[in-house]
């Protein structure tokens, strides 16, 4: 898991700042590998900054573990609490963001083979983004 943010003038990864490597529960607690630091997430900056590209409102960006098993993503769970909580749910893979509407809440990379998957949730700002993976999660899980 990571998260990162920008201002509205960001262009490049550079302008975006992210917990270098990732944040991992250790013994019920969320440990990071050191303070935010802007460029130190190439991958989440790519993304939020082509999501940015679709919808400017959305300034920040937090990647989670997608539902799913050794058999793959559950794609069919993320759609169906995305439209419990009204939310647009977009596309990704390898090469990036795959067209999408006007408007982007979570972004979801089922992988590959070598490609690890990845639920993205977007929001105007990484409070917005930390409340936004609080209600996905609670929808999900009431879903098993």
């Amino acid at each position: 898991m990571n998260i990162a943010a920008c201002l509205n003038s960001a262009t490049s990864p550079e302008d975006v700042a992210a917990v270098p490597g990732k944040i991992n529960a250790v013994e019920g607690e969320l440990r990071t590998h050191g303070k935010p630091q802007f460029g130190s997430s190439k991958h989440l900056a790519e993304m939020l900054l082509e999501a940015r590209k679709i919808d400017s409102t959305k300034a920040a960006i937090m990647n989670v573990r997608p539902p799913g098993d050794h058999e793959g993503t559950d794609i069919d769970a993320v759609q169906e609490a995305c439209n419990q909580l009204g939310w647009e749910l977009a596309d990704a893979d390898r090469s990036g963001l795959e067209d999408s509407t006007s408007t982007i809440d979570v972004i979801l990379d089922i992988g590959d083979f070598g490609w690890e998957p990845s639920l993205y949730v977007v929001g105007a700002s990484p409070l917005d983004v930390v409340d936004r993976c609080h209600r996905l999660i609670n929808v999900l899980g009431g879903m098993a």
